[in-house]
C-alpha cells in the first residue's frame, strides 16, 4: 500500500493506480491537457457564436421569457433585496457612492 498516493475521497484512503503507473501516464496527461485547452478555447468561441445568432434570431421570445420570469419572481426578488440591504449596509453605501460618482463624472463630460 506504500506504492499508492493518498486520497481522502476513497474508503481505503488511497488512489486507484500506483505511483509508477502515475509516472508513466504523466506525458500522456500533458498531451491531453494541451488538447483540452485548445478544444476548450474553440468550444467557448463556438458557443458564443451560437448564442449570438440565437439571441439575434429570437429577440422577442427572449424578451417575453424574461418578462414572464420577472413577473413570476418580482415579490421574491424584492424580499431578497430587502434582506440583502439590511445585511450589507456598507456595501450598499459603497455601491451608491460609486453610482453617484459615475453620474457626476458623466455630467462633467457633457
Amino acid at each position: 500500500m506504500e506504492d499508492f498516493f493518498n486520497r481522502k475521497a476513497t474508503k481505503d484512503g488511497k488512489q486507484s493506480f500506483c505511483k509508477s503507473c502515475h509516472k508513466e501516464a504523466k506525458p500522456y496527461n500533458e498531451e491531453r491537457k494541451k488538447y483540452y485547452v485548445e478544444y476548450n478555447k474553440k468550444g467557448k468561441e463556438h458557443i458564443a457564436e451560437v448564442q449570438k445568432k440565437y439571441r439575434a434570431k429570437n429577440v422577442e421570445k427572449i424578451k417575453s421569457d424574461h418578462k414572464a420570469w420577472y413577473e413570476a419572481n418580482k415579490e421574491h426578488k424584492a424580499e431578497y433585496y430587502k434582506e440583502w440591504h439590511a445585511k450589507n449596509p456598507t456595501k450598499q453605501k459603497e455601491y451608491n457612492d460609486r453610482k453617484r460618482d459615475k453620474k457626476l463624472s458623466e455630467k462633467d463630460l457633457h
